[in-house]
């Protein structure tokens, strides 16, 4: 029989001659073949089937595009724990240690200087040379001591800030008049009082003053 009178075979036909071996009626045993495993054959039969449908379906793209995804694609990295913050260091409020003593500007063991007496804060008010000095000391004093019967004391309270202070020292020198107590400074007197006649605004520390001089002429 020639080769034109043969049958035709399907490529179903030949894949399964080949893969079962020669033919039955050669005596011949047939050489070994390469073929797969029969898992792996069953897997490529069901990957030919795949692409087959998806070619049908025109889907063919998309799943090349899959299979490359998944391909590259390696096992999921696993979470990085995150490092917990680091502890701040311990303040001064919030350590146990015992709290160290407030800063009061004062050295350790310094000792508390002690409170001037009497004359100091006297002669500091004989000695302030404006109306700023004078008001100052004279305040030091007068907030520890009552206001003395002494004419040089009530002469610097004439040019006190304050006009209650200035009228209570004219008073003051008036009943030291009264007394017969006379100032040793008499020139030094009329010329603060003179001064206020002239600039004091209050009238009646004017006319206090002005009685004070009509008795000193």
């Amino acid at each position: 029989m020639g080769n034109e009178d043969r049958p035709k075979l399907s490529w179903r036909e030949i894949d399964k001659r080949r893969a079962g071996g020669g033919s039955g009626s050669s005596g011949r045993s047939s050489a070994p073949t390469d073929r797969p495993p029969h898992g792996e054959e069953t897997r490529q039969k069901q990957y030919r089937a795949v692409l087959e449908a998806a070619f049908a379906k025109g889907e063919l793209g998309k799943l090349a595009d899959k299979l490359n995804l998944v391909s590259r694609s390696g096992p999921p990295e696993e979470p990085k724990p995150i490092p917990a913050p680091a502890a701040a260091p311990p303040t001064a409020a919030s350590s146990d240690s015992v709290p160290a003593e407030a800063d009061t500007g004062k050295k350790p063991g310094a000792k508390k200087k002690p409170a001037e007496d009497k004359a100091s804060l006297f002669r500091k008010l004989a000695e302030a040379a404006n109306r700023q000095e004078i008001s100052r000391a004279a305040e030091k004093y007068l907030a520890r001591f009552p206001m003395p019967d002494d004419h040089e004391f009530l002469e610097q309270i004439l040019e006190h800030e304050k006009e209650s202070r200035i009228r209570e020292a004219i008073i003051r020198i008036g009943e030291l008049l009264d007394k017969r107590h006379m100032p040793r400074r008499t020139r030094a007197l009329i010329g603060k009082l003179r001064y206020l006649t002239e600039t004091s605004f209050s009238d009646d520390i004017r006319e206090m003053a002005k009685a004070l001089l009509d008795r000193l002429a």
